[in-house]
């Protein structure tokens, strides 16, 4: 079974080059030797000029070197100035023994590199690798590229996206990183999965806290069980480990005070593989102890606390998980109010992800079921027998379905009870419901205030047309962005982000069959599809209303 090692463990047989610890068997002694980040280390040698890097006395680690992560081999140079290590993501890297900074990175390997050695004269190294190719590395000329951790992530970062987290920077390895996938979620929308890795190797993504405070996540594995897996780590500490075939889980971890550097890791052993032969990672929430609210805070026994906690409920069946009432109210019902939007968008949101996520699926409801359950989440009370049979008497689909009581009047009056005055900007929310009909998620404030600032000048110089203007070039902008091409969209969800961005609601099925065949056959394209829709009687009606 995968043991993550966070340092070197150097077992020395009978070694009389070294002085052993007071007590130590001559033996057989295990000590920490240097740190490589995460995962397994194959190899591990003494610095020829004897400054080994440890403390002899003690055993401690004196130097860290980052920037790997299976390591299978390292070599010092002969002079000991710097140390070579190799690994399982195909790159070569060369260290300052001393201070551990990397000098560096050396690319070209196609799979694991298994050895490495430095020239006589330590002006050159050798790497040699599984997939049968030897490199001849020229350490007096400049790299040609150094493998560096991924940048920190913008608010349109499809990773920070997948793990529903835009607070936290998150970075992933450069030779097999993490990616956002549609096709296995826990929330229905997105989800992080561990890149692509041999036998041997792992894939990290971590992250940075500062606590105290209560993380919670979703995360799930498909791997051979006992043997590759996939573990939480807070700094070199294994907190959870999944291996074989795990559903969805949730996990909450108290974070003590101070800094942590919280991983995880899909790690495989040296043969064979099983299952999907990868981990998910989904839905990440980090809530620090005492937050603050930045906008219009709230009492703890406000209405809104007890909506939330009654959409946990009502449509997962469970209590929330941890500090996540708190992080809905504070992180998305004060940011609605703080940036002046209609706050009907969060619970219409809210209410949307947890019905089609894999946890609501999981239940088995019936369509009764399912018209009880937004009858009571989003009216607060039971369907009558008539209402229920007018609803299973006609054709919809559930996406509709929740679309029509979001917004509905008498939910309207809910929420209106809950934040009287708090309707918003009218294009304040224009531009949210764009960004949520096209990218499936709330505008980040940047966004907010470039696009609501476009919105007012084109409804000032040319009215409701300059806004309709205006919402077509904000369309072909956003379906051509990296973060919606990274989720592959079919034609069908492209239908299905124009139906919601332009006309406010979900299409019925019919409609995204006709609209999906529209487009597979060449007869419209995605620009003049967002021609059509914006101009359409049913978008002109929402500006009417919007701006009107």
């Amino acid at each position: 079974m995968f043991r993550h090692l966070q340092t070197v463990l150097l077992t020395l047989a009978a070694c009389a080059a070294a002085t052993l610890p007071a007590g130590a068997s001559p033996q057989e002694t295990i000590w920490p030797v240097m740190q490589f980040g995460y995962g397994r280390i194959w190899s591990a040698e003494f610095s020829p000029d004897g400054a080994s890097r440890i403390d002899i006395a003690t055993g401690d680690v004196l130097t860290t070197y980052a920037g790997h992560s299976s390591i299978w081999d390292v070599a010092f140079s002969p002079d000991g100035s710097q140390v070579i290590a190799v690994s399982s993501t195909y790159g070569a890297i060369t260290y300052d023994t001393q201070t551990g900074a990397e000098l560096q990175g050396m690319l070209g390997h196609t799979n694991y590199i298994d050895a490495a050695v430095f020239s006589a004269d330590g002006t050159k190294a050798v790497s040699e690798g599984v997939d049968g190719i030897a490199f001849l590395y020229d350490l007096q000329a400049q790299p040609v590229q150094t493998p560096t951790p991924s940048p920190k992530p913008s608010s349109t970062d499809p990773l920070a996206q997948a793990l529903d987290n835009f607070d936290l920077t998150w970075q992933t390895d450069s030779f097999s990183p993490w990616f956002s996938q549609t096709e296995t979620t826990h929330d229905g929308e997105d989800a992080a999965e561990s890149g692509n890795v041999d036998h041997g190797g792992a894939t990290a993504l971590w992250t940075q806290v500062t606590g105290p405070g209560a993380l919670t996540f979703w995360w799930k594995v498909s791997s051979q069980e006992d043997y590759d897996s996939l573990g939480f780590f807070d700094g070199q500490d294994a907190k959870e480990l999944l291996t074989g075939a795990s559903d969805w889980q949730q996990v909450t971890y108290e974070v003590t005070a101070g800094t942590h550097d919280l991983t995880w890791i899909y790690a495989k052993d040296a043969s064979q593989d099983g299952g999907e032969d990868c981990g998910w990672v989904d839905s990440v929430v980090f809530t620090p102890d005492g937050v603050t609210p930045t906008a219009t805070p709230l009492p703890h026994d406000t209405p809104i606390r007890d909506l939330i906690t009654s959409f946990y409920w009502l449509i997962l069946n469970r209590a929330p998980e941890a500090g996540a009432v708190e992080s809905w109210e504070i992180g998305y019902f004060d940011y609605a109010v703080g940036f002046n939007i209609d706050v009907r968008f969060i619970p219409r949101e809210m209410a949307r992800l947890f019905f089609l996520s894999g946890e609501y699926a999981a239940r088995g409801r019936n369509d009764s079921d399912f018209l009880t359950d937004c009858y009571n989440v989003f009216l607060d009370r039971p369907p009558s027998q008539t209402e229920l049979d007018n609803w299973l008497g006609g054709e919809w689909n559930r996406s509709q379905v929740m679309t029509i009581f979001s917004e509905s009047e008498e939910f309207a009056a809910r929420i209106q009870t809950m934040y009287p005055g708090k309707e918003g900007d009218p294009a304040r929310n224009f531009v949210t419901f764009m960004y949520v009909g096209l990218l499936d998620r709330l505008v980040d404030q940047s966004g907010l205030e470039y696009a609501s600032g476009l919105i007012d000048a084109a409804y000032s110089q040319n009215g409701i047309e300059g806004v309709r203007s205006q919402a077509k070039q904000m369309a072909r902008e956003l379906i051509v962005s990296e973060e919606f091409l990274s989720k592959n969209p079919t034609t069908a969800v492209y239908v299905s982000r124009f139906y919601r961005a332009f006309l406010g609601r979900f299409p019925s099925d019919s409609e995204v069959a006709y609209w999906s065949g529209e487009l597979d056959s060449g007869r419209q394209t995605t620009n003049s599809m967002i021609e059509l829709f914006g101009d359409s009687a049913e978008f002109t009606s929402r500006l009417n209303a919007c701006f009107g």
